[in-house]
């Protein structure tokens, strides 16, 4: 090859790397957050209660159980008017596709009784109440030795409540973001909306014993990661507890970004630019499969504090790893 042909040969190919997009890391294969451990190719949905009261609860039973006759149970406690499971559905299914049985307990009123629905207490007496009626209709299929809690947002809050509230005793306990102010972040049109009764959750949270996990993101404004550390601090009693925080990357695109909806997939009937007005737009990525659902893998696992493989970029470089901050 000539010199001419050899530098417009490499011209070409630095001018291709140039333009070949950077892509974010896809869900992996093996380990946790990955489609190692599927078995199931589905599963049977059923619910009870009333959508409109908020005491809707659905449940999710796999084809295949983990366990051939029984399953674990994971606990998937939603955030802020997040009612509708489609919004958490790939997670829901990454769990019923490991053999694991999922119960989505709905403890906001749905439809116009919404913005008027702020009592806290009676959220998480209606979530609780959700739980063991989906557990007693299970019955014997349900594993309740390994039951694992995983919230969201408000969520978050009523998962670190669950013991000392009465709730299904845990085995493990996954704090996705979690909310202790509400009124922190919130948009100013909906504070003149809202009047939140809040849970006395620094009276409840120190009887938490279960091994716990609390995420956070560095690009939180609504629950940010000061509230984090400061449920740390109040559950000295977990047998295990630490706080992770995920860190934005915008190396390639889309960028994944640890705003405070990341551990949603999907915006339901909320227009996206309203949900950017709330902390953030849904995205079923990296952050999930490897940040959050990970986390919840390894408590599933026996593995009370995790450790955690972010993955690459397309080019080769890796995104950014999360930091413990206790």
């Amino acid at each position: 090859m000539g010199r001419l042909a050899l530098g417009l040969a490499v011209a070409g190919a630095i001018l291709l790397a140039a333009c070949t997009p950077v892509t974010p890391p896809k869900r992996p294969s093996s380990g946790p957050g990955s489609t190692a451990s599927y078995i199931s190719s589905g599963a049977t949905e059923l619910s009870e209660g009333s959508g409109t009261s908020g005491t809707r609860v659905w449940w999710y039973v796999p084809k295949t159980l983990k366990g051939g006759s029984s399953a674990p149970v994971v606990v998937l406690l939603h955030g802020f008017m997040l009612l509708a499971p489609d919004i958490y559905r790939p997670m829901i299914d990454h769990y019923t596709r490991q053999g694991i049985i999922v119960i989505y307990p709905q403890f906001n009123k749905g439809g116009f009784d919404v913005l008027s629905d702020t009592d806290q207490n009676a959220m998480l007496a209606k979530a609780i109440a959700g739980t063991n009626l989906a557990l007693s209709r299970l019955g014997t299929k349900a594993d309740t030795s390994k039951l694992y809690l995983f919230g969201h947002s408000l969520g978050g809050l009523l998962a670190s409540v669950w013991q000392g509230a009465g709730g299904p005793t845990p085995k493990g306990i996954v704090l996705a973001n979690p909310s202790t102010d509400a009124s922190v972040g919130m948009p100013d049109f909906v504070k003149g909306l809202v009047n939140i009764t809040p849970i006395p959750y620094t009276s409840l949270v120190g009887a938490t014993t279960a091994p716990t996990v609390v995420l956070t993101g560095d690009a939180d404004t609504i629950a940010p990661s000061s509230q984090s550390v400061d449920l740390w601090n109040r559950i000295p009693s977990a047998a295990a507890r630490s706080v992770f925080q995920a860190r934005s990357d915008d190396h390639g695109k889309p960028a994944l970004t640890a705003d405070h909806m990341s551990p949603i997939q999907d915006s339901g009937i909320i227009p996206g630019w309203l949900m950017g007005t709330f902390g953030g737009d849904a995205e079923d990525d990296a952050m999930d499969w490897r940040f959050y659902e990970s986390a919840l893998d390894q408590m599933l696992a026996g593995t009370s504090v995790p450790t955690f493989d972010m993955g690459t970029w397309s080019d080769g470089v890796a995104v950014k790893a999360p930091v413990r901050l206790k």
